[in-house]
């Protein structure tokens, strides 16, 4: 379906038309009609838009920075999409409810913000959200997530029975997360009775990996 709302915003000078591009690319075989779909790390509303335009009845999004979550709250307006401008993570990393966000403001990546720390970037207080609560919003038929290594930060099997389908960006900006973190993650999701209909490339050089997993 198209998903081109009147007021798609596109800044100038940056990759948001490049990450609109990728959305049915990177997220294939994921099924949307009449599902409630959480969408972690949902950018400036992309992938939430491309759900709803194709069926999906409601989607739950969280986008930790300030910028973004605007441009989201615009172009998913009078849609059925509730949107927390909050960072998801494991409640240990953020005990407190706020947590730093690394960003590099001056780069066109508007898209590369993490929760942890990497060479250069500047830090700023979100909030932040535990996964079991984002969890516990609604009975979840899809999930999402999205979030520059944040995702080995939370605890999968913690997914409900309701989740049938999982995509999952995994990021390499760390040497253990390619060669520990990634794995782990997708033990966790087979043994939960998720099967590849996307398979991550989990070798070689790139830095990140797109996989969807599905389960009846």
């Amino acid at each position: 379906g198209c998903f081109m709302p009147a007021e798609l915003t596109f800044r100038p000078n940056t990759n948001d038309l490049d990450i609109f591009k990728e959305q049915k690319r990177d997220w294939r075989g994921l099924t949307y009609e009449n599902k409630i779909v959480l969408d972690i790390g949902c950018h400036v509303g992309f992938f939430a838009l491309n759900a709803l335009a194709n069926g999906a009845r409601h989607v739950i999004g969280y986008e930790p920075h300030p910028e973004n979550y605007q441009i989201a709250m615009r172009h998913l307006k009078g849609m059925s999409c509730t949107l927390f401008n909050s960072a998801v993570t494991s409640t240990g990393i953020a005990r407190s409810g706020i947590a730093k966000l690394y960003s590099r403001p001056d780069s066109p990546d508007k898209s590369n913000h993490s929760l942890f720390v990497q060479g250069g970037r500047i830090g700023m207080d979100v909030y932040t959200t535990s996964f079991e609560e984002a969890l516990a919003k609604e009975p979840f038929d899809v999930v999402k997530i999205d979030i520059e290594g944040g995702e080995y930060a939370l605890d999968l099997s913690l997914l409900p029975d309701t989740v049938k389908e999982v995509a999952l960006e995994l990021h390499f900006g760390k040497k253990h997360w390619r060669t520990v973190g990634a794995g782990r993650i997708v033990r966790t999701l087979e043994a939960l009775g998720f099967e590849a209909i996307k398979s991550p490339a989990l070798h070689g050089k790139h830095w990140n990996t797109t996989g969807v997993w599905r389960r009846l």
